[in-house]
């Protein structure tokens, strides 16, 4: 049993599945309160309602069907909680006012293909989740702004959720990565791991506003594509903990002015490759030395003794003096 009065659609609290197809094409729902003790919403049972703003997800639900909200285009946020099991491919597409969504559950949630394709989503929190399919991330890259990911204790494979984050990095509005590890009971801000090897980087939000970028100390692998196309990174300080660098980290950065190594023993000549504004290394006299050739195949620029400048204060007035908006940088040993 249900009643719709004054665009809101109520249940019976006995109801425990809303069949397929049941409220397709409906105009005049404008709100959904589902009751605690909805189990299964099914394939296509709301989709097409052109005026559905708000639902109310309640108690018991775990599953959502196929196509369940397709071309609901007014709905602006959703939160999941306490059982959602399954998001079945395509469930929310085409729901082009969506920006936030929260999924959180008691139990591990596994999201479908084509689940959030041709939405608006700004905000993303995934709690407790364990599976989602490979066109998951690629989907929302093009709006998506901030991301909260709750990781289960065996990792995530984030090959999977951000493999279009480089190819899309010029296109994408991401300014904020949060990723709780729960195996280690640690959080990761902006700076994304490896989820088998937590000392590999392997992806930084690339519109986040920052121009000096500091690696964590611990990480010892940057991946290639790390900080792809960020326009607004002018230095980045790599940790004493990375000693050898094979890859192009900064490929395309077009503001980047200088990258300070504090222990690098091996470095290559891809590292700033299509960085049309760099002008500075600083680095250990033994490694630039061994590397000079390296540096110039790219293109020339100043390079600084990375133990000068750590030993002698006075080395940070040629920093303030290059460098006048970035300010006083604790480089210390």
């Amino acid at each position: 049993m249900y009643t719709i009065t004054k665009g809101v659609l109520k249940f019976s609290e006995d109801t425990k599945i809303i069949e397929k197809n049941a409220f397709v094409d409906n105009k005049e729902i404008k709100k959904i309160i589902l009751p605690e003790n909805l189990e299964k919403i099914e394939t296509r049972a709301f989709s097409n309602c052109d005026n559905l703003e708000e639902i109310e997800f309640n108690g018991n639900l775990f599953s959502i069907g196929t196509e369940a909200f397709l071309n609901c285009k007014k709905i602006e946020k959703i939160k999941l909680t306490n059982k959602i099991k399954v998001l079945h491919e395509s469930c929310f597409e085409n729901c082009a006012s969506l920006k936030d969504v929260e999924i959180s559950s008691r139990n591990q949630v596994m999201i479908g293909h084509k689940v959030f394709k041709n939405t608006k989503i700004e905000n993303l929190k995934l709690r407790k989740f364990d599976y989602f399919a490979d066109s998951f991330g690629t989907n929302i890259l093009a709006t998506l702004k901030s991301i909260y990911i709750d990781m289960p204790k065996y990792g995530i494979d984030y090959d999977l959720f951000f493999a279009d984050l480089p190819s899309a990095a010029k296109e994408s509005k991401i300014e904020n990565i949060i990723i709780y590890d729960r195996k280690l009971k640690k959080e990761y801000k902006d700076f994304i791991f490896d989820c088998d090897d937590r000392t590999f980087l392997t992806a930084y939000p690339h519109k986040k506003k920052d121009n000096v970028v500091i690696i964590p100390e611990g990480t010892t692998k940057i991946d290639s594509s790390t900080f792809m196309g960020n326009p607004y990174i002018r230095r980045i300080i790599i940790p004493e903990s990375v000693k050898v660098l094979n890859v192009n980290i900064a490929n395309s950065c077009p503001n980047l002015e200088s990258i300070i190594f504090k222990g690098i023993t091996e470095i290559n000549s891809h590292v700033t490759m299509n960085c049309e504004n760099i002008n500075s290394i600083y680095i250990s006299k033994e490694c630039a030395e061994h590397n000079k050739t390296e540096f110039v195949k790219n293109k020339p620029f100043k390079i600084f003794d990375i133990d000068f400048l750590i030993e002698e204060k006075s080395s940070f007035k040629e920093i303030n003096k290059a460098y006048k908006d970035f300010g006083n940088y604790n480089l210390g040993r």
